[in-house]
């Protein structure tokens, strides 16, 4: 007998941070896509960093209110989880963002832009990027002074373009 029962869509939730951001914009972008072409909901969280350590004027004392929408997804509103790590955790240290992820523990979670083990991800290779991109400049482009503007001390992605540089 056939199964007339409909199957039931999957609804997917994505953390991202500040949705001003070009990154967080071509993610949702990305994801936006996907929904058009596979059988799931999306449910975007924008929040923004996770555990700022910035102490200035310009950091707004009331911006930590924005990731009160990192409280909402739970197993019982979503089948699954994508954290934009890198967008909404690069303020943060490895340890602290370790933590948040234990609020989604019970939820089936893929990280995006950086990989933390234990964890699922999907994430660019910027160790094997930037020395192509090196070489080209070097060797094919013949460029002598060329300059790295390194990233935050504690962002391993930061330290790996350091240690290539």
């Amino acid at each position: 007998m056939e199964n007339l029962q409909k199957k039931r869509r999957l609804t997917i939730g994505l953390l991202v941070g500040n949705t001003l951001e070009n990154g967080t914009a071509r993610i949702i972008n990305g994801m936006m896509n996907a929904v058009k072409t596979e059988n799931i909901n999306i449910v975007i969280f924008p929040g923004k960093h996770i555990f700022h350590r910035v102490n200035t004027a310009e950091y707004h004392q009331w911006e930590y209110q924005y990731n009160t929408l990192f409280d909402l997804p739970d197993k019982h509103n979503i089948d699954g989880l994508l954290i934009a790590v890198r967008n909404i955790g690069r303020m943060t240290t490895k340890e602290k963002f370790r933590d948040f992820l234990k609020a989604y523990e019970d939820i089936p979670t893929v990280l995006m832009e950086k990989a933390i083990s234990g964890y699922p991800s999907v994430s660019i290779d910027v160790e094997s990027g930037l020395k192509e991109g090196l070489e080209y400049l070097i060797h094919k482009e013949h460029c002598t002074k060329i300059c790295m503007i390194g990233g935050a001390e504690h962002d391993t992605d930061s330290i790996v373009r350091k240690n290539i540089y």
